[in-house]
């Protein structure tokens, strides 16, 4: 269900990688689900065999579309959309999820990223000739309230911001949260690369139980997407 991306010829969203083969805390982090970028349930438990189900995939010219699914968190039902555009250069996740009071998407950027810019929805991140946006976007008759948006970094209790590339090997990395705290979750993120300086805007519409339309402005061009509740992106 893990999400890692290169554009702009670098790594942008990555795993937080793998150490050696110690029995340590850190070892435990980097196998655990809150290592990946992925919707986590935290205080509820992780079932690391349960398996993952890609319930439908569309591949077209200039995109593509998957859904997985799967109950590692307890049974508790879980899926993720994504839709990669490649003109322009964006992809879109929506994770639904219930069973839980709170939910956390984990986006771990590559050392190379710095966090410059961070709000209550999008955080932006920074690496020479490159610019990171991560966009929680409200669907229609969501809040998304201040300090839903958060960065974590080089955290011990518990491990938390960190890239191991190699054995032996810690580097603090900024790792962008996004938490909802609902009964069930439904939450759309924007992530889009692009040149410093590039301007994003969003406008999404319909009504709360969908489909929703949304329109995405990256620089001069202009991407329009259709959105179902039960998760499909077209």
């Amino acid at each position: 269900m893990s999400l890692t991306y290169y554009a702009r010829g670098r790594n942008l969203l990555v795993n937080a990688g793998h150490t050696g083969y110690e029995n340590t805390p850190y070892r435990t982090y980097l196998r655990s689900p809150e290592a990946s970028n992925v919707l986590v349930m935290p205080g509820v438990p992780f079932d690391p065999h349960a398996p993952t189900s890609l319930v439908s995939d569309q591949i077209g010219r200039y995109g593509q579309f998957y859904e997985f699914s799967d109950t590692a968190f307890s049974g508790n039902p879980r899926y993720r959309s994504v839709y990669l555009s490649q003109r322009p250069d964006l992809i879109l996740v929506f994770d639904r999820a219930s069973g839980s009071g709170e939910y956390q998407q984990l986006w771990h950027l590559d050392p190379t990223l710095r966090v410059t810019r961070l709000g209550s929805s999008y955080a932006v991140a920074s690496a020479p000739g490159t610019e990171l946006v991560l966009q929680q976007i409200p669907l229609p008759g969501q809040v998304i309230p201040p300090g839903s948006t958060q960065v974590v970094r080089g955290q011990v209790h518990p491990y938390q911001g960190w890239v191991s590339h190699q054995m032996l090997q810690r580097i603090p990395a900024d790792v962008v949260t996004m938490t909802t705290t609902v009964p069930s979750a439904a939450m759309l993120t924007l992530i889009v690369p692009a040149a410093p300086g590039t301007p994003t805007a969003t406008t999404i519409s319909g009504p709360p139980g969908g489909p929703y339309q949304l329109r995405v402005r990256v620089g001069a061009t202009i991407a329009s997407f259709s959105i179902t509740a039960g998760g499909v992106i077209s």
